[in-house]
């Protein structure tokens, strides 16, 4: 099974610090026995930090908003004498691979179920519509890409976007 998380989003540090003390003053692991029991600690950020950062993970091109958002933020920690550079590091294709078979395992069905007709957004239309080809279809379009033009890690994505279900086991 796979447990919900919260995590905050706020515009500012003492935002999230009104969260984090409202939270775990009230001993929240008292009353849920998988939370670990760690009260609250004052923190400040004393001195300046290093931020690495990703607009693109190489693959799919992130919404225009995602992009401005992150840029913003670049731009305030970078007005505000912190370091911001861009990041990569080995092994991230392997992770970006295990992240979309957890989080892509239904295809999207649940989430686009969600949307009332609203519509997706233009710059992942392409994607959802693809997701929802038939896993035959999925599994010959990866298998033209990584043989036929050689697109190893798009292929690998592709052949993960496939319905998943969960088999056996007990909680």
């Amino acid at each position: 099974m796979v447990k919900a998380s919260i995590g905050p989003m706020a515009n500012c540090v003492e935002d999230l610090e009104l969260f984090m003390r409202s939270l775990l003053d009230k001993e929240c692991w008292k009353f849920d026995p998988s939370r670990i029991p760690l009260p609250y600690r004052p923190f400040s950020v004393d001195k300046r930090l290093h931020v690495g950062y990703l607009v693109s993970d190489g693959i799919f091109p992130a919404t225009p908003a995602c992009q401005r958002a992150v840029m913003e933020t670049i731009n305030a920690l970078s007005a505000n004498g912190h370091t911001v550079k861009p990041f990569s590091f080995k092994g991230f294709d392997c992770i970006r691979l295990v992240g979309q078979a957890t989080l892509l395992a239904d295809c999207l069905s649940g989430g686009l179920s969600k949307l009332d007709g609203k519509g997706v957004d233009p710059t992942i239309s392409r994607i959802v519509r693809g997701m929802q080809l038939p896993n035959w279809t999925k599994s010959a379009m990866a298998t033209v890409l990584h043989y036929g033009l050689a697109q190893t890690l798009l292929a690998k994505t592709i052949s993960n976007c496939r319905v998943r279900r969960v088999v056996g086991g007990s909680c």
